[in-house]
């Protein structure tokens, strides 16, 4: 942090044992640093100018404005848990890439997780980190609580009609691609073309759904510990005949 902000680590030093103060111009430069997003870069820096305040009239009008601000952001979180579905434009956020629904299921891990356990989690800055989480927490899919990430209340569907299931699709088989290269013995990574009767072709896509409908009914009741992905492709090669 001194490094970045040109300055000698002793005077940070000071500054986080309470003994001097950042100018707004450093203050400035450690929220560049932190990657702050906007609303706290607000909060930092009316709690910077409230520390530097040189009268006591000056401490409590900046005292005055973080409480007002701290208000403001509980009465949007309010607002928001009301909100019950995702309109198009959401979704068209949430589905543009698998990240957003992997930080979300990630955050459903018991205890929840922070900001910094996202960002090592997925190897993701912590700007990305927070653009996704103030998402996620904006539209009541994540909630949080002394700097944890937990599970929102707000649910994502997709019907087979939408015109974001196809992104979906191709989020997470191209995050699967990736994937490839390192699979593990634990895992399965399955290719196999073949010809085959009509017939017998419709009777694995029923044993396929069976399987899909039992893996989701394990799924529900299991105590999340990791995220993990299920691809299945199982299609003719051209239209069906």
């Amino acid at each position: 942090m001194a490094d970045f902000m040109g300055v000698h680590p002793t005077f940070v030093s000071q500054v986080l044992a309470g003994n001097k103060d950042f100018s707004m111009e450093q203050s400035f430069a450690v929220a560049e640093y932190l990657e702050l997003t906007q609303s706290e870069r607000k909060f930092f820096f009316l709690l910077v100018q409230k520390d530097r305040a040189g009268s006591k009239k000056l401490k409590d009008y900046f005292s005055a404005e973080i409480e007002e601000f701290k208000k403001s952001l509980l009465l949007v979180t309010s607002q928001l848990r009301e909100h019950h579905s995702l309109t198009d434009e959401e979704r068209a956020v949430f589905y543009s890439s698998w990240l957003y629904s992997a930080v979300r299921l990630c955050c459903s891990i018991a205890p929840g997780k922070s900001v910094e356990e996202i960002c090592d989690y997925f190897g993701i800055g912590r700007k990305k980190a927070m653009k996704i989480l103030d998402f996620l927490l904006e539209k009541n899919l994540l909630a949080v609580s002394k700097g944890t990430y937990t599970l929102g209340a707000q649910h994502t569907h997709l019907p087979a009609d939408s015109p974001f299931i196809i992104r979906h699709h191709m989020n997470w088989r191209t995050k699967a691609l990736q994937r490839h290269e390192n699979v593990s013995n634990e895992e399965i990574a399955f290719t196999a073309p073949m010809s085959i009767s009509k017939g017998d072709f419709h009777l694995i896509r029923e044993k396929i759904l069976d399987c899909i409908k039992e893996s989701i009914d394990v799924a529900k009741k299991s105590e999340a510990e990791d995220v993990a992905f299920l691809n299945i492709d199982w299609l003719w090669l051209n239209d069906s005949p």
